[in-house]
């Protein structure tokens, strides 16, 4: 037994160093199987990167994009900047490098590039202008021209009825424009079936479609006239005024104002106010013949004559101004204003005022023996 004990023994001793020498020791395994890659490497590249491309959109394409502006060396100009586009002082952009913790997650080569990006901008905008730069020159100071003679006052002329009539259109029968002025529309043809049977309530609604829509010039010249015939003068003159401080040259509320102005003994400020219409409604016989009146009225009889002449070429079987036209002849003294006192007394009542300063006028016609039969 012990012999056999020894044996096996011995082939023990012999077989162990054999597995020991095929063994790899710990030490020289590999570490690929106990290695790992960390996890901020992907991270730290992918910062690099933004950051190189940061600096190249930086170097190339900011310089291209915002030239440096030259000041003209004529004499300093100011250049308003906004706070957007302004270049920074020196001082700035060296202070715009990156420093301190910054420059701690940055590459090297991205930190220097950065702060070689920031002292090239510091230098530009601190260094003169090139000798072939573009500089801006101020435009010449132009003098003064010599001061002139103040023109001679010249009356001021009565527009043709040549012109081209460019006074706006008439209100619209339906408007388009939104439910307000629909509604200002809808009061306004309300209204213009109370006239003749409730003054005050035509009046309110006249007022609240102008309300709605102030540029409604049908309602307001309603409205004018409404409040005139009732009495109310101060109320008719200031809706008119209202209307034309919104719309200053409007001929049917000139024409209104004037008749207005005219009723109440102001002939010279209602003929300022037609002779100033511009565009004047050349195509209007009543505003041709309103200033034949007024200039009647105030003794300005040459541009009566031809304003009621412009009117009777619009309306010529109108017989105001056929009679203002012979009353106008006739104060001049002219023969030809026969014709137009004789068809202006053959259109009104034999016995009345009118017709009776009519027959006086041609009894007092140069070559007039005995005074017409009516």
């Amino acid at each position: 037994m012990s012999l056999i004990h020894d044996v096996l023994r011995d082939l023990d001793q012999r077989q162990a160093p054999a597995e020991q020498g095929n063994a790899v020791p710990a030490a020289l395994q590999s570490s690929a199987a106990t290695r790992r890659r960390p996890r901020w490497v992907l991270p730290v590249i992918a910062g690099a990167g933004l950051i190189a491309a940061s600096v190249a959109f930086w170097w190339l394409y900011l310089p291209a994009a915002h030239p440096i502006h030259v000041p003209s060396s004529d004499g300093p100009s100011i250049r308003p900047v906004s706070p957007a586009t302004a270049t920074p002082p020196p001082s700035a952009a060296l202070a715009s490098a990156p420093t301190g913790q910054e420059s701690m997650m940055q590459t090297p080569a991205a930190a220097s590039l950065s702060t070689k990006a920031a002292l090239l901008r510091a230098l530009a905008a601190a260094t003169p202008a090139a000798p072939g730069a573009r500089l801006s020159r101020p435009a010449p100071s132009a003098a003064p021209p010599p001061p002139r003679a103040a023109p001679t006052a010249a009356p001021t002329p009565i527009p043709s009825t040549r012109q081209v009539d460019r006074s706006l259109p008439a209100e619209p029968a339906t408007s388009g424009f939104g439910s307000t002025r629909e509604r200002a529309l809808a009061l306004y043809q309300s209204a213009q079936s109370l006239e003749g049977v409730d003054a005050g309530t035509a009046q309110e609604k006249y007022q609240e479609a102008l309300r709605l829509n102030p540029r409604l010039v049908a309602a307001r010249l309603r409205l004018a006239e409404a409040l005139w015939s009732a009495g109310e003068r101060n109320a008719a003159m200031d809706t008119l005024r209202a209307g034309l401080g919104l719309d200053p040259d409007n001929g049917p509320l000139a024409l209104l104002q004037a008749r207005f102005l005219a009723a109440t003994e102001h002939p010279a400020e209602a003929l300022a106010i037609l002779l100033a219409l511009r565009p004047a409604p050349v195509g209007n016989a009543d505003y041709y013949g309103m200033i034949g009146t007024l200039a009647q009225q105030t003794g300005h009889l040459p541009m009566a004559r031809e304003a009621f002449a412009n009117a009777l070429l619009l309306a010529p079987d109108n017989v105001r101004w056929q009679m203002g036209m012979g009353i106008t002849l006739a104060l001049q003294g002219k023969s030809a204003a026969r014709p137009y006192l004789e068809q202006s007394l053959a259109a009104i009542p034999a016995h009345s005022s009118v017709a009776r300063y009519l027959e006086s006028l041609l009894r007092n016609l140069p070559g007039s023996s005995s005074p017409p039969s009516p």
